[in-house]
């Protein structure tokens, strides 16, 4: 029985020498399979984040390209519409002084109407005072040829006025008086 005990022992001894082997050789095991799976976790880590530092820059070139556009399609406009106004300006400018010309010329006009207006009064004044100064002498001539002093001869035409008016209504009236006999009958 010896025998059997002593391998009994042996036996126990090789299983538990074989376990702690075995326990020491799977968590060497487990060991190089977590290092490796953190090995290779770290650089899925470095993967991500070199990806994202690429796609950042990415998206930070992305963005710096769209902000370049925008303010080339910005500046563009703008100058457009300067452009715009600057030509709206000379067009106005250039209506102001057509207007400004126009109205110059019509001045002129206007002044030369004023000195020819003036040139004409002053010759219709001087006319005036022509006539009043021939009819003054022609009055003066016919006083000494008739005689009669200016209110004379106009009471003189007034009378003969008169006289003509009292005839004339005379006529008319035996012309009516005749006139309605007529339609009467005698």
């Amino acid at each position: 029985m010896e025998f059997n005990m002593l391998s009994l022992i042996l036996c126990i001894a090789g299983f538990v020498v074989g376990g702690i082997v075995f326990f020491f050789i799977g968590t060497a095991y487990r060991k190089n399979v977590a290092e490796k799976e953190i090995g290779s976790a770290e650089e899925e880590a470095k993967r991500i984040i070199n990806e994202a530092i690429k796609g950042g820059e990415n998206k930070k070139r992305e963005m710096l390209l769209e902000a370049k556009e925008e303010i080339h399609k910005s500046r563009t406009e703008n100058e457009k519409e300067l452009k715009e106004r600057r030509s709206e300006l000379q067009k106005q400018e250039r209506r102001l002084q057509q207007k400004e010309e126009s109205l110059d010329k019509k001045l002129d006009i206007h002044e030369k109407k004023e000195e020819e207006l003036a040139k004409k009064i002053a010759n219709v004044q001087s006319q005036q005072e022509e006539v009043a100064s021939i009819k003054k002498s022609q009055l003066e001539m016919l006083e000494k040829i008739s005689g009669l002093s200016q209110e004379e001869a106009k009471a003189y035409i007034l009378k003969g006025v008169e006289d003509d008016v009292r005839h004339e209504t005379a006529v008319k009236d035996r012309g009516a008086t005749q006139g309605g006999r007529r339609l009467h009958g005698p």
